[in-house]
C-alpha cells in the first residue's frame, strides 16, 4: 500500500506587487496554518519522505510542518516539477519516490494539486484551500502503479472551519 498527501501551501502575501511569484513568503494567517498543519499531522503515521515545490510560501510550509512532526529538515526534497509544471508532472514525481518508501508528504500549488487529487480519486472533489490536506491511499506496492482513479480518499481537512 503507498500513500500520498496532497498538501496546498498555507496562505500567502501579495503585500510586494515586486516579488517574483515564486519568492512571495507566507502572511500572518498562512504562518498559522502551516503551525496548524505541524499539530494536524501529529494525528497521522509519520511520513517517511516530504517533496515540496521550491516556491518560498511552499517551502516554508514544508519546513513548519516537519518542525512540527519532527521531521528533519535537511532531508525535505525540492523539486521544481511541483512549481508551475502541471498535475501530471507531480504524478510524475510522485511516481518516481523510492519503493521502500510507503507514506509521502507533497507540499505544492493549486490548480495542479487539486487536479491531481480529481484525477488519482476519480471523484469530484472540491479545490483545496490553502493549507488543505487530502490523502490519497492506493493499493498497489509500486508508486509507478499508481493511475488515474486508483486513490482512495484516506483523509481530508484544512484549517478554514479554526483559522
Amino acid at each position: 500500500m503507498k500513500i500520498v498527501c496532497l498538501i496546498r501551501h498555507a496562505k500567502s502575501s501579495r503585500d510586494d506587487p515586486a516579488l517574483k511569484d515564486i519568492d512571495r513568503p507566507l502572511n500572518a494567517r498562512g504562518k498559522q496554518q502551516a503551525s496548524w498543519l505541524g499539530r494536524r499531522f501529529q494525528e497521522f503515521n509519520q511520513p517517511e519522505i516530504i517533496i515540496s515545490s521550491p516556491a518560498k510560501r511552499a517551502l516554508t510550509t514544508a519546513h513548519v510542518l516537519a518542525k512540527g512532526i519532527g521531521y528533519p529538515l535537511n532531508q525535505i526534497v525540492i523539486n521544481s516539477a511541483i512549481y508551475q509544471f502541471g498535475p501530471l508532472a507531480i504524478l510524475k514525481v510522485i511516481k518516481n519516490i523510492a519503493q521502500d518508501v510507503g507514506r509521502a508528504i507533497v507540499v505544492g500549488h493549486n490548480p495542479d494539486l487539486s487536479e491531481l487529487m480529481r484525477y488519482l480519486s476519480g471523484e469530484k472533489l472540491a479545490d483545496l484551500p490553502t493549507a488543505g490536506i487530502v490523502c490519497l491511499k492506493f493499493d498497489v506496492d509500486s508508486w509507478q502503479k499508481i493511475a488515474m482513479g486508483t486513490g482512495q480518499v484516506e483523509a481530508q481537512d484544512s484549517p478554514s472551519h479554526i483559522l
